[in-house]
């Protein structure tokens, strides 16, 4: 089983560097001693600072670029469960496209619909004014907190809402 493990890993970091996939954050791997690295393309920064507050659009932005790539990210035999989605793990580049880490050796601690839960919450609480986000709520029908919905519910979220 170990053996199994390591193999899916060796593939995901081999899928990562040599495919380019929309949304995720390239990576390359460097093996000394035996051991293999990981690093991330430095062509990204993080999208969200401790003291940026986020309008609508940039909300918009997050959730379309995260509904494309979990549309692809099957035809590239990775695994959304894997995609990092806190608020810190969503980069931009200097060209503007919007991607997000993908760690190969995660084992994923919660689905991926538990961490669109997380992340709808955390970018509510980041949106600029009280104004944006009362009008947030009141379109999504949400009161206090996003839970229990699914994936298809929050990839839509924004799709002609705003």
């Amino acid at each position: 089983m170990e053996r199994f493990l390591k193999d899916c890993v060796e593939f995901e970091v081999k899928m990562l560097e040599n495919a380019k996939i929309e949304h995720v954050v390239p990576i390359k791997s460097i093996e000394r001693d035996g051991e293999v690295s990981i690093y991330y393309s430095d062509d990204y920064k993080s999208f969200i600072s401790e003291t940026e507050c986020l309008k609508l659009r940039e909300c918009k932005r997050i959730f379309d670029s995260l509904r494309s790539l979990y549309e692809e990210i099957d035809d590239y035999l990775l695994s959304v469960d894997k995609l990092c989605l806190g608020l810190d793990d969503i980069m931009i580049n200097k060209d503007g496209e919007i991607a997000f880490l993908y760690l190969p050796e995660k084992t994923p601690e919660k689905s991926f619909e538990s961490s669109l839960e997380v992340l709808l919450n955390e970018l509510i609480l980041n949106i600029e004014s009280e104004e944006e986000v009362l009008k947030v709520k009141q379109n999504l029908g949400i009161n206090k907190k996003v839970e229990n919905k699914n994936v298809d519910y929050f990839l839509g979220l924004f799709n002609n809402k705003f």
